[in-house]
């Protein structure tokens, strides 16, 4: 975040589930921590935030990846984030902050009124996923929702970003776009939309999103 700050960026949704789970002792996934010690580590986290100066940069706090993936008990996600809440409230820069997710491809959205914004990964349908899956979502959101669109532009599925930007501009229940992924992933060199061929795409969108009159040139 200090980085992203220094390079000119505002806001930031921060991945937390360092803070909210540990190791379950009975698979290879995550068990919640427990209200008390979310509390304790998300004070912990936003003392260091203060002090790095970039406690006021989140708007959303992301405590999960995929949690039918992830989650050992995903039966917990409605208290998780009722605690979590809770915990947030604590926090004057976070009063106002809101709780992401984005779900696994196929998702049935478990448990995704428990979530504000709402998103999910499954880019082998590329473009398609707009008609096939969030307009789905957007029939289930409740009052208030938002919809998170993910599109996959790392390699090997390099799906162009114009449409989801199209969508957006038309949808209200749409609050962000998040691509996946502008740096390498899982030690695969060469497969990031900042080296895959695709970065003038995903930039032109982004400097759509930041001046739609006057959108920088890539």
């Amino acid at each position: 975040m200090v980085e992203a700050k220094s390079v000119g960026f505002t806001k930031a949704i921060v991945a937390i589930d360092h803070l909210v789970f540990r190791p379950s002792v009975t698979s290879p996934r995550l068990s919640y921590v427990g209200a008390p010690t979310v509390t304790t580590r998300l004070n912990d986290f936003m003392i260091q935030a203060r002090a790095a100066g970039v406690a006021d940069m989140i708007i959303s706090l992301y405590p999960i990846d995929e949690p039918e993936l992830n989650m050992a008990e995903i039966e917990v996600l409605p208290q998780l984030t009722t605690d979590l809440r809770l915990a947030m409230a604590g926090h004057v820069e976070l009063q106002q902050a809101k709780l992401s997710v984005i779900y696994v491809p196929g998702s049935s959205f478990p448990y995704s009124a428990s979530f504000d914004w709402i998103g999910l990964d499954e880019y082998g349908l590329g473009q398609s996923i707009l008609s096939i899956r969030y307009d789905y979502l957007k029939m289930i959101l409740k009052p208030g929702q938002k919809m998170i669109l993910v599109p996959g532009g790392a390699s090997p599925w390099k799906t162009d970003p114009t449409a989801f930007y199209n969508y957006a501009q038309t949808e209200p229940t749409v609050i962000g776009i998040i691509a996946f992924s502008w740096l390498d992933y899982e030690n695969k060199p060469n497969v990031g939309i900042r080296v895959n061929g695709m970065a003038k795409a995903y930039c032109e969108v982004a400097e759509k999103i930041k001046s739609p009159t006057n959108p920088r040139a890539c």
